[in-house]
């Protein structure tokens, strides 16, 4: 009896070995995913000490294709969006209208209430490179790694009168607190899991699954950050 029960231990260990892997070498992913900037507004603390101060942002979405290159490691290439601002009172002065012939130097100007805001627009593409977790499973791969790539950066900065005025002269704060905006290296490092519908009887939607991620951004001094989306093995 124990001899018979050992040998049909084994023959089911070396099945489920044999079994097909939710992530196996020559599996090909597209990945498309969403979730909220987590901590994103650290990046614009310099502001958050003003008048009616508020945050907003979309992002990170990202659209990604990864290789298995073997049973535990893959390949693969990210690109990723995500856009944020702040916005806040102050006073700005403003030129008197209409400007005297001759003008005057310095202008004639007066303060006048104004909202402010800065926006940032992030497009970064990454290489990234994954270690899976075996897991004799069919549905379950949790995975780690690295992405190394570069970033684009657009800043803008923007005031408009609270009343009446059209333009504002004054708002020179040109020091920008999201230093280095523009095109620069950046990194993210990360973890995550699949959960793939391999035991479907649909053919398509047993190639599909859903993928949850939390990871470390490098840029702007670095921000932390998570998703959740969709894949499709192929």
């Amino acid at each position: 009896m124990k001899k018979s029960s050992l040998i049909l231990f084994i023959c089911l260990f070396f099945q489920q070995l044999n079994a097909q892997q939710a992530f196996e070498k020559r599996n090909n992913f597209i990945q498309l995913g969403y979730g909220p900037g987590l901590l994103y507004d650290q990046v614009l603390t310099a502001y958050d000490n003003k008048l009616g101060y508020t945050f907003s942002g979309i992002g990170p979405a990202y659209l990604g294709y990864e290789r298995a290159i073997g049973n535990h490691f893959s390949l693969g290439l990210a690109v990723s969006f995500s856009q944020y601002g702040a916005e806040w009172d102050s006073t700005g002065a403003y030129t008197i209208l209409p400007v005297p012939n001759p003008a005057p130097v310095p202008p004639i100007t007066e303060p006048v209430a104004t909202k402010y805001s800065i926006g940032v627009q992030s497009l970064s593409v990454m290489l990234r490179g994954t270690y899976h977790i075996a897991m004799c499973n069919d549905q379950l791969d949790p995975y780690f790694g690295l992405g190394l790539g570069f970033t684009s950066n657009i800043l803008s900065w923007d005031s408009k009168p609270i009343d009446t005025y059209d333009s504002d002269t004054s708002f020179n704060e040109i020091s920008a607190p999201v230093a280095d905006a523009g095109t620069s290296f950046s990194y993210q490092v990360f973890v995550g899991a699949r959960y793939m519908f391999s035991r479907s009887k649909t053919p398509f939607i047993k190639n599909c699954g859903l993928i949850a991620e939390i990871g470390y951004f490098g840029i702007f001094g670095g921000v932390p950050y998570g998703n959740v989306g969709f894949t499709y093995k192929f």
